[in-house]
């Protein structure tokens, strides 16, 4: 009697588990309708976003957590040899809570795109508690100069400075302080080796003012207060925060990088894997007969200015990112369009407006010589993905296509340079990276859980947004139509081949299922991630933070205290004599051999708000296309 039952009860248990996987694998497949897609992304996203402050406590465990701020979380890119499911878990299912000023500004400017389209509907009560949060990430060594921190700040009393402090990661990092050696050592022996960095975090986290979250800071402020939708008092509290944007703009030209300079500053000084990544371009430089030039960097500080153990730049030199150059660009575009011209006269002075249109030309040049598809890992140290570039790329031009009678002509100009690069490469890029999946879906990976000929789809979702985001915006501008509603149209000259393209991935992302799959993103990433990504490169400064010289070929790299970089322009044949010599100990390896290394693991920033956001990004803009621009095209 018991074994009968037990059959039954099996029988049945069988038969529900198969029903269910039928049911899903049916709705998987069915499209959504709009309305719906967007309420149920909405849904989604509110639980991303903490309801109430929350402390960070040992027992019982819990992490710090911010009110109004949407979850991001620090993970672990880990890799071994066979590309183990463990490891997948790992990196899945295994994070720290991380309360940045980036993701949840990243999160807002999404939506701010919806509510333009008139998609969605902010619930003003959130959105004026997300922007309190946000203004407490205000650089309170700068005043009300628009300049955003990553983490929010502690008064060092000290220094009568203020200085950044991410709570989760430091205090995870006292933790593993208390780790006995055995625990130690075997977690580097099962390949967890960043613990050792991990460690270490304390001495190395004090980060300064970038110029990525300063330039997100102002769109964010732009688009606020150019929406009629947003209610005066949210305006009203950003901008009595916000208010001096030529004091702010004065930081980026006095931090940006001047190879040319010759005032004995650190000002002409890069770092090495920087100046590796870009040397054929700036070897070029001298012969230019070219008094003047600049690049935007990354940090608002330099050497001179910056207090030790307080505000500090990791490993004391200025860095180039294509992608955070790309950010600078789009504030610099929302402020041509959206400001008034006084404003505009007084922030682009000759200085400024050189290094708008150098930066502008030499990301697409490194687009056009093949150095982001070579090295990605260091010509976009923070953004590890190519997607993330040319999808930050195309906001640029849709942005300025989208208001072409505004524009100078140096914002003209701009917008020739993204058009050229996007509708070429960035294009070809996005095309030849489509993939198929067995039932015809059409869909985009990245690297995460990538190797040994398996693939667990982690950033499927992700990638797949940002590629067809990135199409809508280099292909279509937004225009009112005679109703007063915001349309897209398609550029006439559309190749039939991108429209198509757009068409069979947005089946598939308006499948039912499509973002109940992994939403893990390589949004962002720390600089030190696989061995190309190490200090192994040419380098003419070597020097403590003290000022006594040391040997660079030999020992080991100290990260707090010294100083290695390159000073102003190498001459080519000289420098091809220094990539043959070790640098602390290693050989420099000019091939860069992918993110997923067995036993090279790196951590980076996730969120499925960013994706969530994106994606509702994504299917408004495709919501408001024109379909007979689609036709036309055709």
């Amino acid at each position: 009697m018991k074994i009968k039952i037990l059959k039954y009860i099996l029988t049945h248990m069988t038969m529900y588990f198969i029903i269910k996987q039928c049911v899903w694998l049916y709705n998987s497949q069915i499209r959504m309708p709009f309305k719906e897609q967007m309420e149920l992304l909405s849904n989604y996203l509110s639980e991303n976003r903490y309801k109430e402050s929350k402390p960070f406590q040992i027992f019982p465990f819990q992490f710090n957590q911010e009110k109004g701020l949407y979850a991001s979380y620090v993970i672990l890119n880990i890799m071994d040899k066979r590309n183990s499911y463990i490891d997948h878990l790992v990196r899945t299912q295994i994070g720290i809570d991380d309360n940045n000023y980036f993701v949840t500004n990243c999160v807002l400017l999404n939506l701010l795109d919806c509510v333009n389209l008139g998609t969605y509907e902010f619930n003003e009560n959130e959105l004026e508690e997300t922007i309190d949060t946000l203004l407490e990430f205000k650089d309170k060594n700068r005043g009300n100069i628009p300049s955003a921190t990553f983490y929010k700040q502690i008064f060092v009393k000290e220094t009568n400075t203020w200085s950044q402090y991410g709570t989760n990661l430091l205090k995870v990092s006292d933790f593993t302080k208390l780790f006995p050696d055995i625990l130690r050592k075997f977690l580097n022996y099962i390949g967890l080796s960043f613990i050792n960095l991990l460690q270490r975090l304390s001495t190395i986290l004090h980060l300064p003012t970038d110029s990525d979250d300063g330039s997100q800071n102002q769109v964010l402020g732009i688009q606020l207060m150019t929406s009629p939708k947003i209610k005066q008092s949210i305006k009203d509290k950003w901008l009595s925060k916000n208010y001096k944007f030529k004091e702010y703009f004065d930081l980026l030209k006095r931090y940006s990088y001047y190879p040319l300079d010759k005032s004995n500053s650190s000002s002409s000084m890069i770092d090495p894997r920087s100046y590796f990544a870009f040397h054929e371009y700036l070897e070029k430089l001298p012969q230019m007969n070219i008094t003047q030039f600049g690049l935007f960097t990354t940090w608002l500080l330099n050497i001179e200015d910056q207090v030790e153990g307080v505000v500090q730049i990791p490993f004391n030199v200025n860095l180039i990112d294509l992608t955070v150059m790309n950010n600078i660009i789009f504030s610099l575009n929302q402020l041509i369009i959206y400001g008034n011209q006084t404003m505009i006269d007084q922030v682009f002075d000759d200085t400024l407006t050189m290094l708008y249109l150098n930066s502008t030309s030499f990301l697409a040049a490194q687009a056009y010589s093949g150095v982001i598809d070579k090295h990605i890992d260091i010509s976009n140290p923070y953004y590890p993905s190519r997607y993330i570039f040319y999808l930050q790329a195309s906001k640029n031009l849709y942005l300025l296509n989208s208001n072409f009678d505004k524009l100078n002509e140096n914002a003209k100009e701009v917008a020739k340079i993204y058009s050229k690069m996007l509708k070429t490469n960035g294009t070809q890029f996005i095309l030849n990276t489509a993939q198929v999946r067995y039932n015809g879906d059409l869909y985009w990976e990245d690297f995460l859980g990538i190797y040994a000929n398996k693939s667990y789809h982690e950033d499927a979702t992700f990638t797949t947004v940002l590629s067809l985001s990135t199409l809508i915006n280099t292909w279509t501008t937004a225009k009112l139509d005679k109703k007063g509603n915001v349309r897209l149209y398609f550029d006439p000259k559309t190749p039939k081949n991108v429209t198509d393209t757009i068409e069979k991935g947005m089946k598939t992302v308006t499948k039912f299922g499509f973002f109940q799959n992994s939403n893990l993103n390589p949004f962002y990433s720390i600089t030190l991630k696989t061995y190309t990504s190490q200090f192994y490169y040419p380098m003419n400064v070597h020097r403590y933070l003290n000022g006594t010289q040391f040997n660079p070929h030999i020992g080991n790299q100290d990260l707090v205290n010294q100083i290695v970089a390159v000073d102003g322009i190498i001459d080519s044949d000289e420098y091809d004599q220094l990539l043959k010599q070790k640098w602390f100990s290693h050989n420099t390896q000019e091939d860069f051999t992918g993110f997923n290394v067995p036993r090279q693991q790196f951590a980076l920033w996730s969120s499925d708000s960013i994706t969530i956001s994106f994606g509702m990004s994504l299917l408004s803009k495709y919501h408001c296309i024109d379909r007979s621009s689609l036709n036309q095209s055709n």
